[in-house]
């Protein structure tokens, strides 16, 4: 079965957010994709539709996913953990399904396709 590129992004955003809260890193964190974004800020899961990240961010790419993020996720990946396997699993689960990722800012990420 051929998936469309919003079901791939579907099934990456979920896989994102189980990792995330996973290693107690879903808390301030925002994800766009498929014109929506869902977010954790102040321990509230939140999803808002008809978003168009273009108006939110400067750097991102609205054919995948976007990220924006504070606090845990922050630290873990601009290199402020002791410990750099957040960061190498992150960049393991999204090579899993063919992507690598690229900042927008220190507090921002854009998701894009290897090939």
């Amino acid at each position: 079965m051929i998936l469309t590129q919003q079901q791939k992004n579907e099934i990456l955003a979920n896989e994102i957010i189980e990792f995330l809260k996973k290693h107690h890193l879903w808390y301030d964190v925002a994800l766009y994709f498929n014109n929506k974004k869902v977010s954790s800020y102040g321990g509230k899961e939140e999803t808002t539709k008809n978003i168009n990240v273009k108006d939110y961010l400067e750097y991102c790419n609205p054919d995948t996913i976007t990220m924006t993020f504070e606090g845990p996720l922050y630290k873990e990946l601009n290199g402020y953990s002791i410990d750099s396997t957040i960061y190498d699993k992150f960049v393991l689960l999204l090579r899993k399904h063919g992507y690598y990722f690229e900042f927008g800012h220190a507090w921002s990420l854009s998701i894009y396709s290897l090939n």
